[in-house]
């Protein structure tokens, strides 16, 4: 029964740390918003970044990377719609 709290504590300590990251991002697309005088353009960079963020750790990952390869034939037997 400890063992599971003690887990349940650092699952819960993770999703802290995960919620305080989502709040700077959102200070940092603010000020890039600001800075650059365009909020749009300045979600356009912070998209883009973060899909090429998943990208790239899909392809370095071997998991990543067969999954990747499914996605055709998932596609063409429609069971990725």
């Amino acid at each position: 029964m400890t063992s599971n709290r003690a887990g349940t504590a650092i699952f819960v300590g993770i999703a802290i740390f995960i919620a305080s990251l989502n709040s700077l991002q959102a200070r940092v697309n603010g000020e890039l918003g600001y800075r650059m005088g365009d909020g749009f353009g300045a979600a356009l960079i912070s998209i883009i970044g973060g899909l090429l963020i998943i990208v790239v750790s899909l392809l370095l990952s071997p998991v990543g990377r067969a999954g990747l390869s499914r996605v055709p034939q998932a596609l063409k037997d429609r069971r990725l719609l």
